[in-house]
């Protein structure tokens, strides 16, 4: 992405703290100074990456900021690894039991496709295909073993799809 898409980018997500947590297509065109295509255009790509939400009322579209900072704070407490996902499988979100088998932070990894964490050479490549192939309103469970300093350790790991992104045990 180029600057000035980032700079498009930023413009409407900065629309969203002038007041309204709802906006249309045309608030945020007026709000930002861009042309409503343009916003249209761009809104469709932030919906997608996970950092908007979309909601039909009637025939509009409002849009919202994604939220999971509530969903963050109880899915910490999870032993479990926790990956949230968005609909493009760039990673959302990990829980710190995740960060800390992989070692990193969500800064360095947030918006990352799920290909930059190596999950396969972790857990093997039967993983991340499951990871692909969970679809809308499905769960499926997967047994993972890592083996670390000659001692296996047995993760199970869940992916849920919902619509608006996946979570990943």
């Amino acid at each position: 992405m180029d600057s000035g898409s980032s700079k498009i980018n930023q413009n409407i997500l900065d629309t969203f703290s002038k007041g309204k947590k709802a906006l249309s297509i045309s608030d945020i065109s007026r709000l930002s100074g861009h042309h409503r295509h343009t916003v249209a255009r761009y809104l469709d790509n932030l919906v997608s990456s996970g950092k908007l939400e979309m909601r039909q009322h009637g025939q509009k579209k409002k849009y919202y900021l994604a939220d999971i900072q509530m969903e963050s704070s109880i899915l910490n407490f999870s032993p479990h690894m926790l990956i949230i996902l968005n609909m493009d499988l760039s990673i959302r979100w990990a829980n710190d039991s995740f960060l800390k088998m992989v070692n990193t932070t969500n800064k360095a990894i947030s918006n990352l496709g799920i290909e930059a964490l190596h999950l396969d050479e972790l857990f093997g490549p039967d993983l991340v295909t499951a990871i692909r192939m969970v679809r809308p309103g499905e769960t499926r469970s997967e047994e993972a073993r890592i083996c670390r300093d000659e001692k296996e350790t047995i993760y199970l790991s869940s992916a849920f799809h919902s619509p608006t992104a996946q979570v990943k045990t």
